[in-house]
């Protein structure tokens, strides 16, 4: 085997056939190429292994496996035992990275030993690569930890835009399957504990939103994995337990197509991506043409504002 990489990349994948040739591929075009990129197909039924098959084929750093599903933390563990580098890059199978995602990273945790680990601010995207706006997150570590720790607004780094040292996850045991689909949230908090955290203000990510994202489909079982891990680190760290009432969040009702599009037009008209919002209002007017909705948010994209 070659000598170890800098960089091991972490990219689970699960019937991931419409958007992972898109994820592999940016981080192949990575400009720190020091890295393997190690990819499980956790079981998919469509065509995903066959894309994956022909990136391994083309470049070496690939290292792929598939095998059955066991499910998403399962996986993390088993990449985590597999990875060589003394640094660990998450991606998922439907999202983009920015050319220098990991060259920015891993500068700041190379200049900064006390960091162990270092994410960035992500664009939010849909389906079809529509920017809809751009979500900043905090950039320090306190206000990284008092973000999950406030529970409302989820986690503060994103899981697919992270870099971490590895000597750091291994000592806190890496990924707990009782918190998903919270495990990302409750890896920060923990690590947290062992160094220093913190958030480019750049955006490196393009994070994508569609229906079957877990987000979506286990919005209540997320929230209450969310509340478990923040009660547990609170009681570790000997602060009052949150408000039980935090503890329950009620499922966004899925809605339709194009109620979607509107909702994610208002988002692209107030983050300033005026043509995504012209293009989603079409999509909405197109699903609903007698809608009052979708007439409002287009006259609104055509203004600009």
């Amino acid at each position: 085997m070659s000598a170890a990489p800098l960089i091991s990349v972490l990219v689970p994948v699960f019937n991931g056939e419409r958007y992972v040739a898109r994820a592999v591929q940016s981080i192949l075009d990575q400009t720190e190429r020091d890295f393997e990129l190690i990819v499980i197909d956790d079981g998919s039924t469509d065509g995903s292994l066959g894309i994956l098959r022909r990136f391994a084929g083309q470049d070496a750093r690939v290292r792929l496996v598939t095998r059955e599903n066991r499910g998403l933390v399962a996986t993390l563990s088993e990449m985590l035992a597999m990875a060589r580098g003394p640094f660990l890059a998450r991606m998922d199978a439907d999202d983009v990275a920015a050319p220098r995602r990991f060259e920015r990273e891993l500068h700041e945790l190379v200049s900064d030993p006390s960091l162990v680990a270092v994410g960035c601010s992500v664009h939010f995207i849909d389906h079809l690569d529509r920017r809809l706006m751009t979500c900043d997150l905090p950039v320090d570590h306190q206000a990284i930890v008092d973000w999950v720790m406030a529970i409302e607004r989820g986690n503060s780094m994103s899981h697919p835009a992270m870099l971490m040292r590895a000597d750091a996850v291994a000592r806190i045991g890496g990924y707990r399957e009782a918190m998903w689909p919270a495990e990302d949230a409750d890896l920060v908090l923990r690590l947290s504990e062992v160094g220093r955290l913190a958030n480019l203000a750049e955006p490196l990510l393009s994070y994508r939103l569609h229906p079957q994202s877990i987000g979506q489909l286990h919005t209540v079982r997320q929230r209450d994995a969310l509340y478990r891990c923040v009660a547990e680190a609170a009681e570790r760290w000997g602060l009052p337990a949150p408000d039980e009432s935090l503890r329950v969040v009620a499922a966004e009702p899925a809605g339709s197509d194009a109620d979607r599009a509107v909702k994610w037009a208002w988002w692209a008209i107030g983050s300033g991506n005026i043509c995504s919002a012209r293009s989603l209002a079409l999509e909405a007017l197109r699903h609903a043409p007698f809608s009052r909705a979708g007439w409002h948010v287009m006259a609104c994209a055509i203004r600009g504002h």
